[in-house]
């Protein structure tokens, strides 16, 4: 479903140079990044199909302040290292940041 909805927006949006998405609710430890990957695949997987370029990509880690971040950015690395491997040109700049915060409180103020 993820894929599916990213990929429709993303072309909706007629390709944009640069694509912001926030997980509100990113969770902690190696599940962290899923969601994550899973978006990136859907765009990188579009965009080669219909001969685009890869846009910029800003994610947007966000879960409640008790959350442990330094688990997800300690597997950033590796994660970077895996999306080369396997995406090599076809992926645009990709930046990671996480936001500590109820997205819901963030949202009423």
């Amino acid at each position: 479903m993820l894929k599916k909805t990213v990929r429709a927006l993303y072309s909706k949006e007629n390709f944009p140079q640069y694509f912001t998405v926030a997980d509100l609710g990113c969770s902690s430890g190696p599940n962290t990044l899923s969601p994550t990957y899973e978006m990136i695949d859907a765009i990188v997987g579009l965009c080669r199909e219909t001969g685009h370029a890869p846009p910029e990509l800003l994610v947007f880690l966000n879960d409640l302040p008790s959350n442990d971040f330094n688990t997800g950015f300690r597997s950033l690395p590796d994660f970077y290292n895996m999306l080369k491997k396997e995406k090599g040109d076809d992926l645009g700049p990709c930046f990671i940041a996480g936001m500590p915060g109820s997205f819901l409180w963030q949202a009423l103020s």
